[in-house]
């Protein structure tokens, strides 16, 4: 079969265009295999990029025997969605260092419609970045080696080498089979994956739904008893803010004006991480027993609302994010069994405000705190530096322009529009210091022992080392601050010095449970120790991100053990 169009731009006829197309689809496939972060052997990532010629060549064989109209019709649709599917997994691993996978299924499942409309402009300006990943440089190197070998070859030294690299492929699949692989063999296909992880997060949305119909018993509830030491916990959960763009911690720009202004009265944490650079991650695991190394879904773990409730206090969730997005989302189905719950801003994509601002969260935070109960664990969920930027605060908090970081940030690569993208990310961190502090004034005015703790779920880099702005395993490192107000220092010293002793350990936002549980001296038989840093028992260990091992934690490892 001849193109006069392939024949006179790619200088090679269709039937081979067409195995060549399917050769960069089957690398895009893979890539997240083949480069992958994991401990890969040179020679499996080698049979990854073998397996992805064979597939090509499978698949370029059958569409050749299909001569039959309608299924060669069925047949071509088929592998246009694979090449889309393709796409969609290489793209979202170069640029945001996952592919398709549960965890992408589950964003896009938790993504509002707002918010898809907030992402694209933000993808189209990564496409360029994307174009110099190693990745990408490798599939273009192996697309262009591929390209000559296609037109230059003879008809049948290029139907022996599509039969040579079938039988390879085949000695490759055997060996696949032949052991059980960390990767997972359902990974080497587009469409079982998609089907995989789709049928995975159906079923998780039906836990949810059965969650919150039946409100299962908190488990061993009779074995929950509390003292019931602070009064007010309130527990303050950012969004997007990464660590190393606040003033508090050594940032160039004065983001955090007042929170500075009390670091004498606050204990600021230098290694804390959130377990996942996905929302929904990091809160299942904050909200439950659920560890950073563990891998089953959230509803197989208590919740720490009903432990709490069971320990005698009553328990509050207000939040400034949507309760679900176009499918749900499942930290909603934990929030919703506290006694009290109060989405500041809208509880659906249907009814989505444009403009909102955390400052919202202040009134409804101040009732709480002024509540009958006696006890109160009070959760406040902040819409903090979620993208777009400029749409987390108010015209009267524009505080840095381009101006500003491109005299006071300078790098080589910044073009004036990063620079502005640079701006209103650290204005939106700048808000949530004034917010924040706010919510520190009022614990302060309580009368009981009160304590409150804060930290962002993850981070978002914003052009900190390259023309990147999005999520990748960096934007785990937040920051975590505590303060405790008078009644609480007069009253437990001892626990202000544990707190003090654990400001330069190695943390993680997914044990806070643990924390929680001794300064409001709660027992449940879950407890543990080595994970709770109050505890003289505490033990550090190498912290999970998205269920892998924390790089630096590895490096620090290794480094001590060189010594």
């Amino acid at each position: 079969m001849k193109c006069k169009i392939c024949d006179k731009l790619l200088g090679m006829p269709v039937s081979r265009l067409a195995w060549w197309l399917l050769v960069i689809a089957s690398l895009m496939s893979v890539a997240d295999l083949t480069f992958s972060l994991l401990n890969f052997t040179l020679l499996l990532r080698v049979s990854f990029i073998v397996f992805a010629v064979f597939k090509a060549s499978a698949l370029y064989l059958v569409l050749k025997l299909c001569h039959n109209r309608v299924l060669r019709a069925v047949y071509i649709a088929v592998l246009v969605v694979f090449g889309v599917l393709a796409i969609v997994n290489f793209v979202g691993f170069a640029i945001y260092g996952t592919g398709i996978s549960r965890r992408m299924i589950a964003i896009f499942g938790e993504t509002t419609a707002n918010e898809v409309g907030e992402f694209f402009p933000q993808l189209a300006g990564n496409l360029a970045m994307m174009l110099h990943t190693p990745s990408m440089l490798w599939i273009a190197a192996i697309g262009a080696a591929l390209a000559i070998v296609a037109k230059l070859l003879k008809q049948k030294a290029f139907n022996a080498m599509v039969i040579v690299t079938i039988i390879a492929g085949l000695l490759v699949s055997a060996c696949f089979a032949s052991k059980i692989q960390v990767w997972g063999k359902v990974n080497l296909s587009m469409y079982a994956r998609v089907v995989s992880y789709i049928r995975a997060y159906y079923y998780e949305i039906k836990a949810l739904e059965e969650l919150l119909s039946q409100r299962k018993p908190f488990p061993d509830a009779d074995k929950v008893s509390s003292q019931r030491l602070a009064g007010n916990v309130v527990l303050v959960i950012g969004e997007s803010a990464l660590r190393r763009h606040h003033a508090l911690y050594g940032y160039s720009l004065p983001t955090t004006p007042r929170l500075s202004a009390l670091s004498d009265s606050l204990v600021v944490f230098s290694d804390a991480i959130g377990s996942s650079a996905a929302t929904n991650d990091n809160i299942s695991r904050i909200l439950t027993f659920r560890r950073d190394v563990d891998s089953l879904a959230w509803y197989n773990y208590p919740s720490m609302i009903e432990l709490f409730k069971c320990a005698g206090y009553r328990t509050y969730w207000l939040s400034n994010q949507e309760r679900g997005g176009l499918w749900s989302n499942c930290s909603a189905g934990i929030a919703l069994t506290a006694d009290v719950v109060n989405y500041v801003g809208t509880l659906s994509s249907e009814d989505y405000l444009t403009l909102r601002h955390d400052e919202m969260l202040l009134e409804p935070l101040r009732r709480s705190l002024a509540d009958t109960a006696s006890h109160r664990l009070v959760m406040c969920h902040l819409f903090g530096s979620h993208v777009q930027y400029r749409y987390r605060y108010p015209s009267s908090h524009d505080y840095f322009n381009a101006d500003s970081i491109l005299r006071r940030v300078p790098r080589s690569f910044l073009t004036r529009d990063m620079a502005q993208t640079i701006a209103e990310y650290d204005n939106s961190i700048r808000y949530t210091d004034s917010v924040v502090c706010c919510m520190i004034d009022e614990v302060r005015l309580c009368r009981e022992p009160s304590v409150l703790i804060y930290f962002s779920d993850h981070g978002e880099v914003v052009y900190d080392d390259s023309d990147f702005c999005g999520r990748c395993r960096e934007c785990a490192e937040v920051p975590m601050v505590v303060y405790a107000n008078g009644a609480f220092r007069r009253r437990f010293p001892h626990f202000v010095e544990a707190f003090m002793k654990a400001r330069n350990l190695p943390v993680t936002t997914a044990n806070i449970v643990y924390v929680l549980m001794t300064v409001t001296g709660t027992h449940y038989p879950l407890y543990d120790a080595t994970l709770d840093f109050l505890s003289h028992e505490f033990t550090p260990a190498i912290r999970y991100v998205d269920e892998t091992p924390w790089e630096k934690d590895i490096a620090k490892s290794e480094k001590h053990s060189e010594k």
